[in-house]
């Protein structure tokens, strides 16, 4: 190959390389640019050397290395390189993204208006299996060692980031968990069109998919709404709730996050089991209720989503036997009233069972032995029977193909209607999350209106504002306390340090007059002189420098007539100002040093004062900032023991002293009854209320748009009621004397000022003379 074609490859290579934006051998495509240049890798390479001299890019240690477009078969794609640490060790692979085709088959759960029944149906058709293999080609060592037609763990990446990108905005993708995404654009294609079972293997490359997407950061599980993790939790808002015996139990951890809108709605009790239901979180619970005076004899109503299988069902009565335990253990005889809302056998179909449910697998672990073994089967027998005695028979599918269970539980394959059947279960992630949120919202409405009454919402409502107004007194009375007790000595430092702070100010404002009124005369001084020792001169430059003027003056009336007229003059009489000049400058150089050497003197001297100002001003801050933060510790003393006696701590406000508080009560009875209910001071309108707010409805209203406020129903206080409350406190706090915890120390801080004065005088003093000895 000539010299220029070699030059004008290496340039087209260049412009490559700036195109993918790296130099990463990795992503460049040798085969590519070796096929089109009909030259070997190597040649390539040496390319690419010399290249790399002449650019540099610097590539980060995670997140997208290149996007480059391309089209692959007339279809247009988006190739993305991405980057992430597994192991303590950076990985780089690559995805796909498709603007104009489809990866995945989307499915969709949703609910049957007419029947009610639960279905499943596509929501978006995806590749098929040629267009996998087609456009995701496994790696040549892959397709030898394993005989893969395709890159599992590409497609899967692919298909991740398809959806953050068309669907990751608020309320376009149905969230949830990871799991639940497999279900709706995972399983479809890799098991329905691919012929996949979820397996070891599978479960491996969906895992290390979603580390690379999540970990390089291409894609977020906040842009798809979806939960990760798997802390436990839970939420209890209780206090001075009517619904403290309504708690939301869920197998899954995932769905904390996704349901914990309700609780804060209802003002009930969300908890997860997180696998296994934990005794300690239940007995803190119960602990918390009778803390709160919550009456542990009531009944409890607990509302379960769990996966339609033994251990779903184990969770629902380990939850049930843990609570009522521990109500029994604080002198409580509550019980529980399950209502199991999913996934229950009644909401399984056909088009469920043959799509979502999946074989269950029962316990293998441990020895290999006939005896262990044996042993297992009994166990996991007993298991299935128990699941089928709560389940009106279990849940069973057709033998998968394929169906590797152990051998020594080949029994679990039975046939019904001379099918080969295996024992199934079906996971509350295959249902959307709206689905179950609604069945949630449907039964604790049911709950509410059987056994209490909608109006009580408010009850929580008006103790969230009362300690609002709590807070607001709290900080009046603080400013009360505080002008009594602190003020007064803070304003007498404040005045004692006003003195220095004056002398301060005061002295840079005198010394800096003096200073320029004494090198004002001196300069003065020297100007006369040189005037007196040539007068003639000094006149002559006045005369010259006037008739100047008068030129420039006239030139300028009549620029554009006379400009070359005056042009000489001009000149010549310029020439005549620099030679008076010169003359002046060679008859007064000594009297012009002078007053340069004046000029310097004083600039000096001004730049002492400033340097003093500046010293005795920090020295100022310093004192006054140390000493004034003498009062800051005895403030918040001050103020956390008026926030503590004020508090629910030492006033334990309940609902029912405002229900019976002269001054509220009568708010609360146009609130929450009719007003004559409250006439009788037994007559309770927490257990008798009688809607007065016009509409109804509230918490349906509020659980459809998942409004945590009632609809704002805080607009709905009078003013008259908060100022009832906010004196209610008041009238509480007037009992109450407050003391300085913290004493200020009472010293003579006149004499302290006085003394930091006097040392920082002392200390430019001893400043100056060590400049002088210099």
């Amino acid at each position: 190959m000539l010299m220029s074609d070699a030059s004008q490859r290496r340039d087209e290579i260049c412009e490559y390389i700036q195109q993918i934006h790296t130099l990463n051998p990795t992503i460049i495509d040798f085969d590519y640019l070796s096929q089109k240049y009909q030259v070997s890798k190597s040649a390539i390479q040496r390319d690419i050397s010399v290249i790399s001299k002449k650019i540099n890019f610097k590539e980060p240690d995670v997140g997208i290395i290149t996007k480059t477009k391309t089209t692959i078969d007339g279809e247009l794609t988006e190739e993305l390189w991405i980057k992430y640490q597994s192991i303590g060790k950076n990985k780089l692979v690559s995805l796909l993204f498709f603007p104009n085709k489809q990866i995945a088959t989307i499915t969709e759960s949703h609910e049957d208006e007419h029947t009610g029944d639960i279905k499943y149906s596509i929501i978006a058709k995806g590749m098929n299996k040629q267009d996998i293999e087609h456009y995701f080609p496994a790696r040549i060592t892959e397709q030898k060692r394993y005989g893969s037609k395709y890159n599992l763990q590409m497609l899967i990446r692919s298909i991740i980031y398809e959806a953050y990108i068309r669907e990751g905005l608020p309320g376009t993708i149905d969230g949830g968990t990871v799991r639940h995404f497999w279900y709706t654009h995972l399983k479809p294609l890799l098991v329905g069109n691919l012929g996949l079972t979820e397996n070891d293997s599978l479960i491996g490359a969906m895992n290390e998919s979603w580390k690379a997407v999540i970990k390089s950061g291409a894609v977020t599980y906040e842009g798809m709404d979806i939960v990760g993790g798997k802390e436990s939790g839970r939420i209890s808002i209780v206090k001075d709730s009517p619904f403290n015996n309504i708690i939301i139990a869920v197998e899954k951890q995932n769905f904390f996050e996704t349901f914990k809108w309700i609780p804060q709605l209802f003002n009930c009790t969300l908890i997860t089991a997180g696998g296994t239901p934990s005794r300690a979180v239940t007995r803190k619970f119960i602990h918390e209720l009778k803390e709160l005076h919550v009456n542990l004899d009531q009944d409890f109503h607990m509302c379960v989503a769990s996966d339609l299988d033994p251990a779903g069902y184990n969770i629902q009565h380990a939850f049930c036997d843990q609570l009522e335990s521990a109500i029994k253990h604080y002198g409580g005889t509550g019980k529980i009233t399950i209502h199991r809302l999913f996934v229950r056998k009644d909401q399984v179909t056909d088009s469920l069972l043959e799509s979502q449910a999946i074989p269950w697998r029962p316990d293998t672990r441990g020895k290999n032995t006939k005896k262990h073994l044996d042993m297992l089967k009994k166990m996991n027998d007993t298991i299935w029977k128990r699941f089928c005695e709560r389940t009106d028979g279990g849940l069973y599918i057709p033998k998968p193909e394929g169906w590797n269970a152990s051998n020594v539980f080949h029994e679990d394959t039975l046939t019904i209607d001379e099918q080969p059947m295996v024992r199934a279960l079906l996971e509350m992630d295959a249902f959307s999350t709206k689905i179950i949120e609604k069945s949630l919202v449907k039964e604790l409405l049911k709950i509410i209106r059987e056994t209490s009454d909608e109006t009580k919402i408010m009850i929580p409502e008006i103790m969230r504002v009362f300690e609002s107004v709590r807070s607001d007194v709290i900080a009046d009375v603080f400013e009360s306390w505080k002008q009594e007790l602190i003020e007064p000595l803070k304003q007498q430092f404040l005045s004692d340090t006003k003195e220095w702070n004056d002398f301060i100010y005061d002295t840079k404002r005198n010394d800096r007059n003096s200073i320029i009124d004494e090198y004002d005369d001196k300069i003065e001084d020297k100007e006369n002189e040189k005037r007196e020792r040539e007068p003639e001169l000094f006149d002559e430059q006045e005369e010259c420098a006037e008739i100047l003027d008068a030129l420039k003056k006239e030139r300028d009336e009549k620029i554009k007539e006379i400009e070359e007229d005056y042009k000489d003059q001009l000149r010549c009489t310029e020439f005549e100002l620099e030679d008076v000049n010169e003359l002046i400058d060679e008859k007064c150089e000594d009297l012009d040093t002078d007053i340069a050497n004046l000029e310097d003197e004083r600039n000096e001297e001004l730049e002492r004062i400033d340097e003093e100002f500046d010293f005795r001003l920090e020295q100022y801050n310093q004192f006054r900032e140390e000493h004034l933060a003498v009062f800051n510790p005895v403030e918040q003393a001050l103020k956390n023991d008026i926030a503590l006696r004020l508090s629910d701590e030492q006033l334990p406000y309940r609902f029912t002293d405002l229900e019976t508080h002269e001054s509220t009560k009568r708010f609360i009875a146009k609130l929450l009854t009719h007003s004559e209910l409250l006439l009788d001071k037994n007559t309770s309108c927490f257990y008798h209320p009688a809607p007065s707010f016009k509409g109804g409805n509230y918490l349906q209203e509020a659980s459809e748009n998942k409004d945590l406020n009632i609809g704002n129903v805080r607009d709905a206080f009078p003013d008259g009621f908060l100022k009832a409350m906010g004196e209610m406190i008041q009238k509480d706090a007037s009992q109450i004397s407050f003391e300085l915890s913290k004493s200020v120390e009472m010293k003579d801080l006149s004499q302290e000022v006085h003394d930091a004065m006097n040392k920082t005088e002392d200390n430019l003093a001893e400043e100056m003379d060590g400049d002088d000895h210099e």
